[in-house]
């Protein structure tokens, strides 16, 4: 027998529902009941199949951050400190509202002008939003895939957005929090 939350319900002597709001943290459960929920899950070594929660929500609890950088000179190491941090505060910011941060480096010939690797994010649905952080030339097909993409997008140290699309200059202290609200 699959252990699924309506097992757990069960064995509980409450609603699913109630079940289901107990691990989202949105329900007001008496003691009793939390400790009930939480001996059963405990017993049967539960836990929530994210997964399923992601199909039937369609959201992620994931923005992915593009460092779009020049792959011929330079890899994820020389990325300035100050940008590194910044990534770390938006990341930390994010883990408030229960989001993770998923880097993505992104490589890219600025001499050639051509595209060296295309990051995840913008071949699959899997994210709530893009933070893109550029370090040169942005292929025009990066600039398409995102106007196709119905999640929010920010770019951040970007001089001419091609698209209409929010800019952030990534030395804004208020910048983080802005960031983390829009997406």
């Amino acid at each position: 027998m699959a252990i699924t939350q309506r097992f757990i319900a069960e064995k509980a002597n409450i609603s699913q529902k109630t079940v289901s709001q107990y691990f989202q943290g949105k329900a007001r459960i008496s003691d009793d009941t939390r400790k009930r929920l939480e001996k059963i899950v405990a017993q049967y070594g539960y836990f929530p199949n994210t997964a399923a929660r992601t199909i039937k929500t369609r959201r992620f609890n994931r923005i992915s951050c593009l460092l779009i950088y020049n792959g011929r000179t330079r890899d994820m190491t020389t990325f300035p400190t100050n940008l590194l941090n910044y990534v770390n505060a938006v990341a930390t910011e994010l883990s408030q509202y229960g989001y993770s941060l998923s880097v993505e480096p992104f490589k890219v010939d600025n001499d050639n002008r051509k595209m060296i690797d295309s990051p995840e994010s913008l071949s699959t649905l899997s994210v709530d939003g893009i933070l893109a952080i550029v370090g040169g030339w942005i292929p025009p097909e990066v600039d398409e895939t995102i106007e196709k993409i119905d999640i929010p997008v920010v770019w951040l140290n970007r001089s001419i957005p091609a698209s209409k699309r929010p800019m952030i200059s990534f030395d804004e202290k208020p910048g983080i929090a802005e960031l983390v609200d829009f997406l």
